[in-house]
């Protein structure tokens, strides 16, 4: 397996989780555990919404085990409910999608791959995709990790990448 890089971007705090490349015996034994999770804040009144994409983008790009590191990125996807017609109009959403855009090109030439929420987790709560990756970790293995906010959703993501969500 390669390596992968899943993230969860947003510019409030980009969740990541990491896992490096190693064999399927590995895997099992492991149980699947990411190496090491993280949330990315690049925060403050004097920093623009793009700074902050950059700077995100900048620090995501060096977690990068090697240009062979797949990068699986949560990328927003358009509904119809009231709430996201209100984050279209003030602008939320095209800021995430510049986020994810900015991620992709600060990670080339590493493989990366777009994947809408309703594609990984489809309609599951929070605290139901939480739960399912507690069982597939472990409770200590997470307590360990120190997995938080947004993090879960990417450590999700990668499951979901190799095949394990």
């Amino acid at each position: 397996m390669k390596s992968v890089l899943a993230l969860d971007p947003g510019l409030s705090g980009t969740g990541y989780a990491m896992w490096k490349s190693r064999s399927r015996a590995e895997h099992s034994e492991r149980r699947w555990a990411p190496d090491q999770v993280g949330v990315i804040n690049a925060r403050g009144p004097e920093v623009d919404w793009w700074n902050r994409a950059l700077m995100i983008a900048e620090l995501v790009a060096l977690l990068r085990y090697s240009d062979r590191t797949r990068v699986v990125c949560e990328f927003t996807e358009y509904h119809q409910a009231a709430h996201r017609v209100m984050s279209w109009k003030t602008g939320d959403l095209q800021k995430l999608t510049f986020l994810s855009g900015v991620i992709f090109a600060m990670t080339r030439p590493n493989p990366f791959l777009p994947i809408v929420t309703s594609g990984w987790k489809g309609q599951l709560s929070k605290r139901i995709v939480e739960e399912r990756i507690r069982k597939r970790l472990g409770r200590q293995t997470c307590e360990r990790l120190g997995i938080k906010t947004h993090a879960w959703d990417a450590t999700g993501i990668g499951l979901w990448a190799l095949g394990r969500f």
